[in-house]
């Protein structure tokens, strides 16, 4: 990983037959952080022939700010997310997926360096699988 958060945790989830394709791995990433202006990898590049699917975001803050989450360094995969309000939060599942570039990794950025906390969960999938 380049530069990471603060704070975070990362593992693997339960496969679930009907939910991931055949060679997927089901991941989640839990991070806080205080000063992301600079977009910071949350999760690395899977590597060639494989692409991360993001499935689940959750998003919380104690100072209104906008995050991204993004596709490699600087494409917007999703947001920017406007947090408005101190307990402010953003709870979306992604029944589908969302899909990143092929062997690349996902980003988080804030517009504002001030707390955030971060909640997500990702298949890493063989290209061609889905």
């Amino acid at each position: 990983m380049a530069d990471t958060l603060d704070t975070f945790n990362t593992g693997s989830l339960r496969r679930l037959s009907h939910e991931t394709p055949m060679g997927a791995t089901r991941h989640y990433f839990n991070g806080l952080e205080a000063d992301a202006r600079t977009a910071l990898e949350i999760v690395a590049a899977p590597g060639a022939g494989r692409k991360l699917i993001l499935t689940h975001l959750t998003l919380s803050t104690l100072t209104a700010q906008s995050i991204p989450i993004l596709n490699g360094t600087t494409t917007t995969l999703i947001g920017p997310i406007q947090l408005i309000a101190a307990g402010a939060s953003y709870v979306k599942d992604y029944e589908l997926g969302i899909e990143l570039t092929e062997n690349t990794a996902m980003y988080v950025k804030s517009d504002t360096d001030v707390t955030f906390h971060i909640y997500i969960e990702y298949l890493d999938v063989p290209v061609g699988k889905l």
